[in-house]
């Protein structure tokens, strides 16, 4: 949607775009961006995917968290398939 809400600051395991982590299920955490003021996040749904061209299209082929509704936005803990070794996500 332009111009609406959007994510920032996305954290995995407290660190931004991390070469690595050394956990199973790693805690992501993001801040919402708005435009207007007293906004505030009522759901979420996180995609995660081994190939960019999959979250183009709206898919998480590791991961897709369906619509939850929660305020959270700090340490939701990953519950897709079991990440890889050496891959990106």
């Amino acid at each position: 949607m332009a111009g609406g809400p959007s994510a920032k600051n996305l954290l995995c395991e407290y660190a931004e775009n991390p070469v690595a982590i050394d956990v199973l299920s790693p805690r992501l955490s993001w801040a919402m961006e708005h435009r207007e003021r007293d906004q505030a996040q009522s759901a979420y749904q996180i995609l995660v995917a081994g190939d960019p061209t999959q979250l183009d299209a709206d898919r998480g082929d590791a991961w897709d968290s369906g619509k939850v509704q929660s305020a959270q936005s700090v340490n939701v803990v990953y519950a897709g398939a079991r990440l890889e070794s050496g891959q990106t996500y």
